[in-house]
């Protein structure tokens, strides 16, 4: 359900912007969860990384100009990236070889 949603999302919105002569953007997140802050507060699972991930192959797949990490590191809304007890460094490595990724398909 997500795959579809974001494949189909950065598909349009990088067509779109390319169509109005415009710089596209993809935006991936780690997971999100405002629950502490906010009530009832909104929650998309990280499911392990593999939300993260999946959002990240579908912003490569649309050939962006740019992909965005919406994540403050914003540990009360859970859009951390940076090393954590919890997941360690796992984040950081997902985000570099993503970016590898992405910058050999953009120099291609």
């Amino acid at each position: 359900m997500i795959r579809a949603w974001a494949a189909n999302y950065d598909e349009n919105a990088v067509k779109l912007a390319r169509q109005h002569g415009r710089i596209s953007c993809a935006t991936v997140i780690p997971g999100y969860d405002d629950t502490k802050v906010n009530k009832p507060g909104r929650v998309a699972y990280r499911q392990d990384g593999q939300v993260y991930s999946l959002l990240w192959q579908e912003a490569i797949r649309a050939k962006p100009d740019w992909v965005v990490i919406t994540s403050w590191n914003e540990w009360h809304e859970g859009t951390e990236i940076e090393p954590s007890f919890q997941d360690h460094d796992k984040y950081l490595k997902l985000t570099a070889e993503y970016a590898r990724r992405f910058m050999g398909n953009v120099l291609q």
